[in-house]
């Protein structure tokens, strides 16, 4: 069971692996094709923790859909028996082919989902955006020296400004109301 079980995890960790470098080969790849000179499309995919984290989440679970079962199924046979011709494994034949029916339909799922995002961007980069992109600034800001680190909510930030604005801007002082 566990030999059945590490070849699985292999050739799954090896997928991911194959089918993550060719994302990073074939992205950029992508964007040269569909952007043009007139209107030059930029693609930002950063690879941080939450990206590698759902991979190898996916990955384990594909191990455990598709692995475990023949795992189990490998265990299960008694070496003497199975010498002798077995005993009918039909009922296990059954399952086997319903796990790869379920993991070919899945396959196709996948290209018929990855179609549609490809179908969905192109009707969207063929569509008017509503306004003249021909006069617009994009500017990228990096500041020389860090910021400060802003604590609280972004509410409280907010409050917090419009107080100190209103203190600048009031030439008497704040106001209080009189008390009774």
């Amino acid at each position: 069971m566990q030999l059945v079980l590490v070849e699985s995890a292999c050739l799954a960790l090896l997928a991911s692996a194959l089918g993550g470098l060719f994302a990073w080969w074939a992205a950029p790849l992508w964007v040269r094709m569909i952007s043009t000179s007139g209107k030059p499309i930029q693609l930002v995919l950063p690879a941080d923790w939450r990206v590698f984290a759902f991979g190898l989440l996916a990955t384990a679970a594909v191990i455990l859909l598709f692995g475990l079962a023949p795992a189990l199924r490998a265990s299960s046979v008694k070496p003497a028996s199975a010498l002798k011709g077995g005993e009918g494994p039909r009922a296990r034949r059954r399952l086997m082919h319903v796990l790869i029916a379920v993991q070919v339909a899945f396959c196709f799922l996948i290209l018929f989902v990855a179609g549609l995002f490809v179908v969905i961007f192109d009707r969207l980069s063929n569509r008017p955006m509503g306004f003249s992109a021909d006069h617009l600034l994009v500017l990228h800001v990096v500041p020389s020296r860090p910021q400060p680190a802003v604590v609280g909510t972004r509410s409280q930030i907010v409050c917090a400004a419009r107080q100190e604005s209103r203190k600048s801007q009031s030439p008497v002082g704040p106001y209080s109301p009189p008390t009774r």
